[in-house]
């Protein structure tokens, strides 16, 4: 008989309580309480939804998941990014500003190597930079011409060390290069 008297107390104290819950909420302290908690809770939202939308702009994943795919698909194809392409291409700047004809080619082999890895991570297959360089089409690369060019030079410097090249033909591919990391939002 202890546990029915014990279940009956237990119903009984929680009927209690929910007679007094209800009766709470229908209070004018409730009401009182209640007129000055929503504007509290609709300001604490609001600041929640702003500081999640400043996270996200703040740590770069809208580009990530969003806006590189817009760039991909008006490009045509993905071109991941590297860490301080600007750092790289001021030393090549450098060097085909130099007297030395050794820092020119230098500067080709270089700039060709960033534009030369890009291709390779877009998906375009062959055997060497310009063999790769012919899958793609200008509708892709608009200057795919004078890119074609600068990479016959590069080739020519990397198949022979001792290839003598002018600073015209070393600027002329440098800028070709240019071109095209800029079009691709590389520089």
């Amino acid at each position: 008989m202890n546990g029915a008297g014990g279940v009956g107390e237990i119903t009984d104290f929680l009927y209690q309580f929910l007679y007094q819950l209800m009766y709470f909420f229908q209070s004018s302290g409730w009401r009182h309480f209640s007129s000055w908690l929503f504007p509290v809770c609709m300001i604490f939202c609001a600041a929640a939804f702003v500081s999640i939308i400043y996270f996200i702009i703040k740590s770069g994943w809208h580009e990530d998941k969003f806006l590189d795919d817009l760039k991909e698909l008006r490009q045509g194809a993905y071109v991941p990014v590297t860490q301080k392409p600007r750092k790289k291409w001021n030393k090549i700047v450098k060097r085909i500003e130099s007297k030395n004809p050794d820092n020119w080619k230098i500067a080709v082999l270089e700039s060709g190597e960033l534009v030369n890895e890009i291709i390779k991570k877009m998906g375009y297959e062959g055997e060497n930079f310009l063999e790769r360089l012919e899958g793609i089409g200008a509708e892709i690369v608009p200057n795919i011409e004078g890119l074609k060019k600068a990479a016959k030079v590069y080739l020519n410097i990397i198949d022979d060390p001792d290839y003598n090249v002018s600073h015209q033909v070393a600027s002329d591919a440098v800028e070709e290069f240019k071109i095209f990391l800029t079009h691709f939002e590389y520089l």
